[in-house]
């Protein structure tokens, strides 16, 4: 049995916490965690295999394997695109890859072509670097739509999923400079060491991360399009728009923090691509802004006809629907151009 270090016991300990957060995942009744959990059973579970016969001084012949990324990595893609409602039946496509490299690995194996292996492993690293940019895309589009949908955006905007995916890119391009380090020089520039202790921590914030990260949204009901605000409106788009501010003041609907556009849309009696429509082309915005708008005038209303407030302006704030003391404060400077401090004191 070979002696353990620090820095392979925190690789086994990352390995195994993967593998049993794939197998957590793989078993929830939500489609987008049990592709998340793909992605952390295939990408770690053969390694930990791995490295635990090393202990033990087993040789496990991974080399059987072609290298996984073209198997986990397209797994983390599907993630995004089911977390944020983006899925389609072409995502699978990008699984052929991994079919295509597993047949000439194995005629690699047969003529013993070792060199296959330094390029299999470069063509891994880059296919993965390019899943990481169809993720980085999705979460853009996220990002965006989510403003068209939602009154809230807490928790929402998958900024986690982000910076975790601009790391991957990070580890891909290092340890592609470690492969070409090895193949021509002896120098050992630790990357090994650096990528096991990184990777401790990355798994262990995924875990942290994703378990606390619902689906946005349950359905594919996402246009990637840029909305039309100039396209004209017809009388009846019109008369929807009236009818859905009369909606807001009588039932004041803005008070309600997690308030959705399709709530709206089912109240009036339309669809969500039209409501939207609609609130884009009169209002010259999204319907984050449309909702929030009123909540700052909600506000404002608050502190004119109050003589004596008991709350802090933020508890006043979140009377009107606001969730979150950040979103308040940024969203009342950006329609009024003062803070919600410098406006009391005018009023």
């Amino acid at each position: 049995m070979e002696q353990i270090t620090l820095i392979a016991l925190l690789e086994l300990l990352a390995l195994a916490t993967a593998t049993f957060l794939g197998l957590h995942f793989i078993t929830s009744k939500e489609l987008s965690q049990k592709l998340l959990g793909g992605f952390l059973l295939l990408g770690f579970v053969f390694d930990l295999v791995d490295v635990v016969l090393l202990f033990l001084s087993y040789d496990f012949p991974i080399e059987f394997f072609p290298n996984t990324a073209f198997i986990y990595f397209p797994f983390l893609y599907f993630y995004s695109l089911q977390l944020t409602g983006q899925s389609n039946i072409k995502m699978w496509r990008l699984l052929y890859p991994a079919a295509l490299f597993y047949l000439i690995h194995l005629v690699a194996l047969l003529f013993n072509a070792d060199f296959y292996f330094f390029i299999e492993n470069q063509f891994a690293y880059l296919f993965s670097i390019y899943i990481c940019f169809l993720v980085l895309k999705a979460i853009h589009i996220h990002q965006r739509n989510i403003f068209q949908f939602f009154s809230s955006i807490e928790n929402k905007e998958l900024n986690w999923l982000r910076i975790l995916t601009i790391i991957l890119i990070i580890f891909n391009l290092l340890w592609m400079v470690e492969d070409l380090i090895y193949l021509f020089t002896d120098w050992d520039p630790f990357l090994s060491e650096f990528s096991a202790l990184a990777t401790f921590f990355t798994v262990y914030w995924i875990g942290f991360s994703s378990l606390k990260q619902k689906e946005v949204f349950k359905e594919a009901i996402i246009s990637t399009e840029t909305p039309q605000m100039s396209k004209p409106l017809t009388k009846d788009e019109n008369d929807l728009f009236e009818s859905l501010n009369n909606l807001m003041i009588k039932e004041s609907l803005f008070k309600e923090v997690n308030l959705t556009l399709r709530e709206i849309a089912v109240k009036l009696n339309t669809t969500d691509k039209k409501l939207s429509k609609v609130i884009n082309v009169k209002t010259q915005n999204n319907f984050y802004f449309f909702v929030n708008s009123y909540r700052v005038n909600c506000f404002k209303e608050k502190l004119r006809t109050s003589t004596d407030l008991p709350l802090t302006l933020f508890g006043v704030a979140q009377e009107c629907g606001f969730k979150s003391r950040s979103t308040f404060f940024t969203f009342f400077k950006r329609i009024e151009g003062l803070t919600p401090n410098e406006f009391l004191q005018i009023k």
